[in-house]
Order: structure tokens, then sequence, then C-alpha cells
């Protein structure tokens, strides 16, 4: 299988698919204490945010989010369809 490089540099062996997926598709949010709204991929590096009242623009996939609320939008257990369903 190819390697592939994440945005801060995890490794992973994988299809480009799976990349995509991996890298692309929501894992789940992230709440930070003034609102802000964080999704984060599977790496859990953030990829959209959105601020009170505002609409959804891309986060900066290198920054360090302080959350004070997590949550996931499915499990490992969960089979590809739920994945990208959710996602």
């Amino acid at each position: 299988m190819p390697k592939y490089v994440s945005t801060t540099g995890r490794v992973v062996w994988c299809t480009r698919g799976q990349m995509r997926r991996m890298d692309l598709f929501p894992y789940g949010k992230w709440t930070c204490e003034d609102g802000r709204e964080v999704l984060f991929n599977r790496f859990y590096e953030p990829i959209y945010e959105r601020r009170r009242n505002s609409s959804a623009e891309l986060a900066d996939r290198k920054e360090w989010v302080p959350w004070k609320h997590q949550e996931w939008f499915y499990e490992d257990a969960d089979n590809e369809r739920r994945r990208t369903a959710n996602g």
C-alpha cells in the first residue's frame, strides 16, 4: 500500500480513497469556550470552523484548538457506509 502523510505529519499506509476519507471527511467536532465549533478529521486536525452567527469556513489545519467539548460522528467499529453517511 502507498504511504501518505497528513498535514501535521502523521504517516499512514492505505489506499488513496481511505486517505481522502481520513483527511477530508469530518470525524468529530470540538466546541470551544467562546462557542466556536471546529470539525476535525481522523488525524484530529481542524478542517472547518464556524463561529457564532457565521457560516463555516476552512480552518487552520495546524492550529491547536483549545476545545472544551469533543464529540465523534462515528466509531472505528462502524462500517464505511455509516462513516461516510455521517461525514
